[in-house]
Protein backbone atom coordinates (compact mmCIF):
# COMPACT_ATOMS: atom_id res chain seq x y z
CA UNK A 1 0.00 0.00 0.00
CA UNK A 2 2.26 2.61 0.45
CA UNK A 3 3.95 1.89 -3.37
CA UNK A 4 0.40 3.11 -4.09
CA UNK A 5 -0.11 5.69 -1.69
CA UNK A 6 3.37 6.68 -3.19
CA UNK A 7 1.96 6.85 -6.56
CA UNK A 8 -0.44 9.12 -5.23
CA UNK A 9 1.25 11.89 -3.61
CA UNK A 10 3.91 11.78 -6.60
CA UNK A 11 1.16 13.67 -8.69
CA UNK A 12 0.82 17.41 -7.59
CA UNK A 13 -2.69 17.45 -7.81
CA UNK A 14 -3.34 14.54 -5.58
CA UNK A 15 -0.52 15.14 -3.07
CA UNK A 16 -2.35 17.82 -0.97
CA UNK A 17 -5.74 15.36 -1.18
CA UNK A 18 -4.39 12.24 0.04
CA UNK A 19 -3.69 10.99 3.38
CA UNK A 20 -2.83 7.89 5.31
CA UNK A 21 -3.90 6.13 7.96
CA UNK A 22 -1.61 3.95 10.57
CA UNK A 23 -3.02 0.74 12.06
CA UNK A 24 -1.07 -0.82 15.64
CA UNK A 25 2.26 -3.30 14.31
CA UNK A 26 0.57 -6.70 14.62
CA UNK A 27 2.00 -8.65 17.90
CA UNK A 28 5.79 -9.61 17.36
CA UNK A 29 6.65 -7.04 14.76
CA UNK A 30 8.06 -3.47 14.21
CA UNK A 31 6.85 -0.13 14.04
CA UNK A 32 3.37 0.31 12.68
CA UNK A 33 1.37 -0.54 9.42
CA UNK A 34 -0.06 1.67 6.95
CA UNK A 35 -4.12 0.62 7.20
CA UNK A 36 -5.26 2.50 4.67
CA UNK A 37 -5.64 5.65 2.29
CA UNK A 38 -8.47 8.48 2.39
CA UNK A 39 -8.61 10.57 -0.34
CA UNK A 40 -10.45 14.15 -0.57
CA UNK A 41 -12.05 14.12 -4.05
CA UNK A 42 -13.93 17.52 -5.48
CA UNK A 43 -16.16 17.75 -8.84
CA UNK A 44 -12.96 19.34 -10.27
CA UNK A 45 -11.75 16.33 -11.89
CA UNK A 46 -9.06 14.78 -9.40
CA UNK A 47 -11.31 12.43 -9.45
CA UNK A 48 -10.36 10.61 -13.15
CA UNK A 49 -6.57 11.47 -12.12
CA UNK A 50 -7.42 9.55 -9.08
CA UNK A 51 -8.92 6.68 -10.70
CA UNK A 52 -5.78 6.82 -13.67
CA UNK A 53 -3.67 6.31 -11.22
CA UNK A 54 -5.07 3.82 -9.36
CA UNK A 55 -5.75 1.77 -12.53
CA UNK A 56 -2.68 2.34 -13.70
CA UNK A 57 -0.97 1.10 -9.73
CA UNK A 58 -2.92 -2.26 -10.15
CA UNK A 59 -1.97 -3.01 -13.08
CA UNK A 60 1.43 -2.55 -12.40
CA UNK A 61 1.63 -5.10 -9.54
CA UNK A 62 3.07 -9.07 -9.33
CA UNK A 63 0.92 -10.99 -8.24
CA UNK A 64 -2.53 -10.89 -6.79
CA UNK A 65 -3.69 -7.65 -5.10
CA UNK A 66 -7.08 -6.44 -4.62
CA UNK A 67 -7.63 -3.02 -4.11
CA UNK A 68 -10.97 -2.11 -2.16
CA UNK A 69 -12.51 1.26 -1.96
CA UNK A 70 -14.75 2.64 0.89
CA UNK A 71 -16.75 5.50 0.03
CA UNK A 72 -18.28 7.80 2.69
CA UNK A 73 -22.34 6.65 1.93
CA UNK A 74 -20.74 2.66 3.12
CA UNK A 75 -20.38 1.39 -0.80
CA UNK A 76 -17.64 -0.71 -1.07
CA UNK A 77 -15.89 -1.62 -4.54
CA UNK A 78 -13.17 -3.99 -5.12
CA UNK A 79 -10.83 -4.04 -8.07
CA UNK A 80 -8.49 -7.16 -8.59
CA UNK A 81 -4.65 -7.40 -9.89
CA UNK A 82 -5.89 -10.59 -11.83
CA UNK A 83 -8.39 -9.29 -13.96
CA UNK A 84 -7.68 -6.08 -14.65
CA UNK A 85 -4.36 -7.08 -16.04
CA UNK A 86 -6.33 -8.84 -18.72
CA UNK A 87 -7.61 -5.94 -19.69
CA UNK A 88 -7.09 -4.42 -23.40
CA UNK A 89 -7.57 -0.25 -23.54
CA UNK A 90 -10.74 0.33 -24.55
CA UNK A 91 -12.02 -1.64 -21.30
CA UNK A 92 -8.76 0.10 -19.33
CA UNK A 93 -10.41 3.50 -20.17
CA UNK A 94 -13.87 2.04 -19.36
CA UNK A 95 -12.98 1.47 -15.83
CA UNK A 96 -10.84 4.49 -15.21
CA UNK A 97 -14.26 6.40 -16.55
CA UNK A 98 -16.10 4.28 -14.11
CA UNK A 99 -13.89 4.83 -11.16
CA UNK A 100 -13.73 8.75 -11.42
CA UNK A 101 -18.37 8.22 -11.74
CA UNK A 102 -17.23 6.62 -8.29
CA UNK A 103 -15.41 9.36 -7.01
CA UNK A 104 -17.89 11.90 -8.17
CA UNK A 105 -16.40 13.07 -11.23
CA UNK A 106 -17.64 13.32 -14.74
CA UNK A 107 -14.95 12.51 -17.02
CA UNK A 108 -16.28 13.91 -20.17
CA UNK A 109 -16.52 17.33 -17.53
CA UNK A 110 -12.39 17.08 -16.78
CA UNK A 111 -11.66 16.28 -20.71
Amino acid sequence: MRSLWGRLVAEDELRPRVASTEQAPEPGTLGSALGGLIFILTPSGLGILAARTLVTWIRSRVGDVTLRVTMPDGKHYELESTSVRKLDAAAIQALTESLAKVGGTDPAASE
